[in-house]
């Protein structure tokens, strides 16, 4: 996304905030070093929505790995180069700290057909 970032994570009670700050300043810090700017990279605070359930965690699992496809920056998911989602169908090498198992598991065994499952979710338009 050219204005914004979408993050799906799972973090402690009161990190949430203290993460976000640390976040947004360093990526705005670098960001105006780059282009010879100054001040906020983003616009206002970041929303925060609790995931309460299976579905609401691929329903947004989803609406994040779609956005740059919709919003016309890539033709695939896995073509958008700061989304995991091509390290969790094992496409390119990903990041430690990213542990995609959350939604994997939820279309079962055994990993193969896991992965189809969540690529045919994933990969049909919304529309």
């Amino acid at each position: 996304m050219t204005t914004h970032y979408h993050l799906l994570v799972d973090v402690e009670e009161g990190v949430l905030p203290v993460a976000m700050k640390r976040l947004n300043w360093h990526t705005a810090r670098s960001f105006n070093k780059r282009h010879g700017r100054r001040g906020h990279w983003v616009g206002g605070k970041y929303l925060s929505v609790p995931i309460m359930d299976e579905s609401q965690l691929l329903t947004s699992f989803r609406y994040i790995v779609r956005n740059p496809v919709e919003a016309g920056l890539c033709e695939r998911p896995e073509e958008w180069p700061w989304s995991s989602y091509g390290s969790t169908l094992g496409l390119v090498a990903g990041f430690e700290f990213v542990d995609a198992s959350a939604v994997l598991t939820s279309f079962g065994s055994p990993t193969d057909a896991a992965l189809e499952r969540l690529r045919g979710f994933v990969e049909t338009p919304w529309r």
